[in-house]
Order: C-alpha cells, then structure tokens, then sequence
C-alpha cells in the first residue's frame, strides 16, 4: 500500500519551494506551515527502514528554507541528516547537493560550523562533478558567509568574488544582487560605508521592484546596519522597524532576532538603556527558542554593547530587571515594545 511518501504532499512541498522567495512567499510559507505535521507524516514514513528514503530525501531538501525562515532548525536539521545518511552517496546527486546546503545553512545557524563547512565542501563537491554552475556559486557563496561569520574576511571575500564571477557568465541577476550585498556586508565591518551604502541601496531597490517582501526585509536591515556604525541611529531605527515588520509578517523568526538587536543597540546609542535591556532579553529568549545563537563575529560587538549599556544606567539591579521583564514577554509583546514609536 503506497504511504504518505507517495501522496500529494511531497509534491505540493517541490512546488512550494521556488515560491518561497518570491513576491508570493508569505501564502506559501503559510500553506507548508498549515500542512507541517502532514508532511512531518510523510517524512516519518520515508525514513523508516526499506521505505523510499529517495522520496524523503526529495522532500527534505524542498522544505530547508521554509525550515530556515520559521525557526525550525534543529528538526529540520535532524531530517535532513538522517535522510542523508540513508540515502547513498551515488543516488540523486542534483538532490543531494541541496539537501547538503540547506543542511549547511541550518547547522551554522545552530553554530554548528565544522558541520557546516563539511556539509558545503561536499555540496560543492557533487555540483562541481555535475557540472551545475549555478549550484557551485551557490556553495562558494556560502562559504563565503561561514568565513564572514568567524571573521575570516580575506577568505569571505575571495569566496564571494568567485561566485560573483560565475553569476554574472550566468546571467543569475537575483544572485548578482545577492553576492553584492554580501560584499556589502564586508565593506562595512572593514569601515568602507560608502560602498556598503551603494550596494544595499541597489538590492533594496530591487527586492522593492518585484515586491519580495523578505529581500526588502533583509536589506532594510542590511542599510540599518550601515547608518548604526555611521551614528544616524534615527535612520537606523525606522529601518530596523519597517524590516521588524516585514519578518513579523512572515514568521521569519531568526531575523525577528537580529533586528530586535539592532533595535536595541539603537535604544542603547539614544541613552534608552532599559529599553534595550528589555529589548536584548526579548531577543535572547527568542534565540534560546529556536536555537539560533549569535554569530561568532557578532559575539564581541554584542558583549560591549551590553556593557556598556549597563555602565550608562549605573544600577546592575535595573538593569537586570528591565531584561528579565523583556525576556518575560511574548514574541509579540517584544516586538510590539521594540515598534513603539519614541
């Protein structure tokens, strides 16, 4: 008798995956979302022992990024491994390859990066030997962002620049503005903002023009970033906020995480010390949730802006207080006080 496996849903997973990018992610996050345990069901049943681990490995690898967005990492992870695991090396490389990256993705989101490392090395690997082009900058740009996450930036660079290169022989605009961005992202912590500025304006135009809520999101976020370390903290602010609101919009929990940081280093930079307290705790008990912690390269920068937020309100049981009470608030409570506008 033909199991779940076999039914509509690992199809309907396969058509949800290339819209979960697009102007129409939000609808399709929400479909998987409401058929989650179904196909949980379907997972099950691959993976159990002669069953179609082929079929399970399919879905696996049409569901990482809906994973990725709705913070459920260390499930997806957890399918994504075993199904690797079952399933040979030798059989549907094209599919391996991105069950491989998106478990690359998830595991350094866990701060997992030996892992991460490997999975990608090996994706980037079968896509080499397939001759798939664009699964190779695929992996080399994120490879690029495990060398930016532990502060390797020669190394990030030369990932991203390759890949930049095989795009553009590829004609991939969406994945042009991608690797910009990230090169970007590095020409801002090495102090080059005027570049920075320029190469998120041009992604955030872009995501504006095909309505791609997430992209707008992401690079609202990525402009906040820049007028934060130039001092405009007000600029920063009402970016960090219209970026907040798009990911509350489409249950992007991780990002909801990152931008509600921002907004506390924001708080903290206006002398609103409490307020950051409450929004840092908000932030952290979000991360303990998902099991997302804060990126290695990140860690130094959020410990002094803890400290010195503490410093400034010179009353260590305020302070702590202010962040038990954001760490006692809802996802939307924490999110709401962090939209307040001051």
């Amino acid at each position: 008798m033909a199991g779940p496996a076999s039914c509509v849903l690992p199809r309907a997973a396969e058509e949800a995956d290339p819209h979960l990018r697009d102007a129409d992610q939000q609808a399709w996050l929400d479909r998987l979302d409401t058929e989650h345990d179904n196909l949980r069901s379907a997972l099950a049943w691959s993976s159990a022992a002669g069953r179609d681990t082929a079929s399970g490995l399919r879905l696996a690898s049409a569901l990482w990024w809906f994973w990725n967005v709705r913070g459920h990492l260390t499930e997806g992870r957890s399918w994504l491994s075993g199904l690797l695991a079952a399933e040979p090396s030798s059989q549907l490389p094209a599919i391996r390859a991105d069950a491989l990256n998106g478990a690359s993705v998830l595991a350094a989101q866990q701060d997992d990066y030996p892992a991460a490392r490997a999975l990608c090395e090996e994706s980037l690997s079968i896509c080499r030997g397939m001759g798939d082009q664009r699964g190779v900058a695929r992996s080399l740009n994120n490879l690029g962002n495990l060398a930016m996450d532990e502060g390797d930036y020669s190394s990030a660079r030369a990932r991203y620049e390759e890949c930049l290169a095989m795009l553009r022989e590829q004609g991939d605009q969406r994945g042009i503005v991608g690797a910009l961005s990230n090169l970007g992202n590095l020409a801002r912590v090495e102090g080059d903002y005027a570049a920075a500025r320029l190469l998120q304006e041009e992604g955030l135009a872009y995501f504006r023009k095909l309505g791609v809520r997430r992209g707008v999101a992401a690079w609202l976020a990525n402009l906040a970033a820049v007028d934060y370390d130039q001092g405009d903290h007000r600029s920063a602010r009402a970016q960090w906020q219209e970026s907040l609101a798009i990911f509350r919009e489409l249950g992007d929990r991780r990002n909801m995480a990152e931008t509600l940081e921002g907004l506390g280093d924001v708080a903290s930079a206006l002398a609103e010390h409490g307020k950051a307290a409450r929004i840092w705790g908000g932030a952290q008990r979000l991360r303990e949730e998902i099991g997302a912690p804060l990126r290695p390269s990140e860690r130094p920068r959020y410990k002094r802006q803890v400290v010195n937020a503490r410093t400034a309100i010179n009353d260590d049981a305020a302070f702590d207080q202010a962040w038990r009470e954001g760490r006692a608030m809802t996802l939307a409570q924490a999110i709401e006080y962090a939209l307040e506008k001051t």
